[in-house]
This record gives structure tokens, sequence and C-alpha cells, in this order.
């Protein structure tokens, strides 16, 4: 799995476990779908931030930027691939699969 196959949207029925990590603690915020991972405009990169994340969370249609990663899963198959995005000052969001 690469970064590329979260872009495009092409399956709005997946759902991902997002935990909000903040210097040293780590909090579980839910699940989400509908996720996009896009990268910004070369003008619009500044202080490292180079991609938006777009997602539905249930009630609303969020957006962060930031930096993003993507650490593969086991296996090479994609399964267990976890997407961070790191917003600076110790604040990362991480985005993993939900399996079905």
């Amino acid at each position: 799995m690469e970064l590329k196959d979260f872009a495009d949207v092409r399956d709005f029925l997946s759902y991902y476990h997002m935990t909000l990590t903040l210097g040293s603690e780590q909090r579980y915020m839910g699940r989400v779908n509908h996720m996009q991972v896009l990268p910004l405009p070369r003008e619009a990169v500044r202080d490292g931030i180079s991609h938006v994340v777009c997602f539905y969370d249930g009630a609303y249609r969020r957006e962060l930027f930031g930096t993003v990663r993507l650490d593969a899963g086991e296996g090479g198959d994609g399964e267990g691939a976890v997407l961070t995005l790191d917003m600076g000052a110790g604040k990362r969001y991480c985005f993993k699969k939900h399996r079905s």
C-alpha cells in the first residue's frame, strides 16, 4: 500500500480508527470514513505542511493540514497500514483501516 492509494477515495464505506497523540498522551477519537489524502498545491506548501486529510466523523466533514507519513502494515498486503498526519508541536493523528 502506498500513499497514492489514499488519494481519490475509491471506497467510501471503509472505516478508519483515528487516534490523536499530543506529546506523550494518546486518545482514541473514534471511527471515520470518506477519507481522502490530497497534496496541497506547490504554492500553498509552507512550514512543512504539504497535505490535507479530509474525512467524515459521523457529524461533520473535517479537513486537517500537516505532513503525511504512511507506515506499511505486516505482510506487504496493506493490512495494518497506518497513515500519520503530523500537524507539528507534538500533535499527530493516526488513521488505521478498520478490519471488516
